[in-house]
């Protein structure tokens, strides 16, 4: 039996006829709103599609141009203008890192550890300025034989300083060789690449170019080789503006600034990287006196009085003693009298000349922490005997000596310390003198005062 034709589409209709009026509202306007998305899409498509051998007209072409806020002229080595300007900030970086493995390096069990990492951490950067360098010389953006010159000799400066780094001894001298490194840079900048670039663009490029008479804008040293990719309209245009720019960021650092990097400063000055350095008050405060405050005022002469004892260690216990004894009295913590005797005791027979005596002495010490220096002058009576060949030599009577000496304390307690002099005496006459040598030691102790305790002072 055959189905009823289009019983399925009537079906359809009958229940789309049977729906509610809202309904069949909600529905039309359903159908409208997709009708005209379809419609929209369809002209959008019509619209971007360009059509095959299709020109604007000639009326049209004149007012096509190119957006000015887009060019963008294109200035010889900008790539590697760039590269410099993140080889300066590889270089501060550095420097700054350098400055603390210096520090570390101090202590002897890191000592090595530092000196490799700063090896390493100098190593990359030369690598990197070479591979710079290197690719600059093989652009030849500027056919310029001087420029080419000046940029191998300091690939070659940077070989030399690659050897020395591997070869120092310790971190602060790889920082020297960096900072010279920097400085080679900036010369390389400022004085050969960005005149011959500006020579190149204004057409004047020529041989005989002196750096050293030109006036040169440090680009390298003020951070301004970014202003070289700012868009203007002529390659000119660019150079003069970043030019300005960087002798305007030169000249003048603003009040603004300097109260953000540190509000306590008396002093600005600039290293010849030109890199800002700023001294603090608390840097500048004046330099204590070498006098200081007398602490001895109220003291009593037995607080001031203290006892000595010194002996020559140049004299061999073997062939005798000489000893210089006596009392010290502290005008100040800084100045004192002594005044004591000295004895000179020859015991081998073996040693000659045979050098004996005693006398008195008196001297002066001026000392600073636990440095002094020290003036004494001595009175003696000596005796001199030579061997019987050389007796003519001999000698018998009243001899005077000095010496003029520096040395340094080390404190054993409260009031005791040991105190070692080295000087010379320059009244020395080796045929009469208690001692055998113009140069003169003098080791011992000391008491530094009678009764109370230097630390009440």
């Amino acid at each position: 039996m055959k189905k009823p034709f289009l019983t399925e589409d009537l079906d359809s209709w009958v229940a789309f006829a049977r729906q509610s009026p809202m309904s069949k509202w909600m529905l039309s306007v359903a159908f409208l709103y997709l009708f005209a998305f379809f419609f929209w899409i369809g002209d959008i498509r019509a619209q971007s599609l360009v059509p095959l051998n299709s020109s604007p007209p000639s009326s049209q072409l004149a007012t096509i141009s190119v957006n000015p806020a887009t060019f963008k002229p294109q200035l010889p080595y900008s790539e590697e203008l760039r590269q410099i300007h993140l080889l300066k900030l590889s270089y501060d970086s550095l420097r700054t890192e350098l400055k603390t493995l210096n520090e570390l390096s101090q202590d002897t069990t890191l000592a090595d550890s530092a000196l490799v990492i700063a090896k390493s951490r100098g190593k990359a950067v030369l690598d990197r300025e070479k591979q710079t360098l290197e690719t600059m010389l093989a652009n030849d953006g500027i056919p310029d034989a001087e420029l080419n010159a000046a940029i191998g000799n300091t690939i070659s400066d940077l070989d030399l300083t690659g050897r020395a780094i591997q070869k120092a001894d310790g971190v602060s001298d790889i920082a020297y060789l960096m900072e010279t490194s920097e400085e080679n840079l900036k010369a390389l900048t400022n004085e050969w690449v960005m005149p011959k670039i500006d020579q190149h663009v204004r057409g004047t490029l020529d041989q005989g170019w002196d750096p050293v008479s030109g006036k040169v804008s440090d680009y390298f040293g003020t951070g301004s080789l970014p202003l070289l990719e700012t868009d203007g309209s002529s390659a000119e245009e660019i150079l003069t503006l970043a030019k300005e720019k960087a002798a305007r960021k030169g000249r003048h650092i603003s009040d603004e600034y300097l109260r953000q990097v540190d509000p306590e400063f008396r002093k600005l000055t600039f290293d010849s990287l030109g890199n800002i350095q700023l001294t603090k008050v608390q840097e500048l405060k004046e330099k204590p006196a070498f006098f200081e405050a007398n602490g001895f005022t109220n003291k009593n002469w037995l607080e001031r009085t203290g006892l000595y004892v010194w002996y020559d260690p140049l004299t061999p216990l073997r062939e005798g003693i000489f000893v210089s004894s006596g009392l010290s009295f502290a005008i100040s913590q800084q100045i004192s009298i002594y005044a004591g005797g000295v004895i000179r005791r020859q015991f081998s027979s073996e040693s000659w000349p045979k050098r004996q005596g005693q006398g008195v002495s008196l001297g002066m010490r001026v000392s600073k922490d636990n440095w002094a220096v020290q003036a004494n002058i001595t009175g003696s009576e000596a005796t001199l005997a030579y061997p019987t060949q050389r007796d003519i030599l001999n000698y018998k009577g009243r001899i005077l000596s000095s010496l003029l000496a520096v040395g340094r304390t080390v404190s054993m307690g409260p009031k005791i310390r040991t105190v070692v002099l080295v000087g010379v005496d320059p009244l020395y006459k080796r045929e009469r003198s208690l001692s055998g040598s113009a140069v003169q030691i003098r080791v011992g102790f000391e008491l530094e005062q009678l009764s109370g305790s230097r630390n009440e002072k």
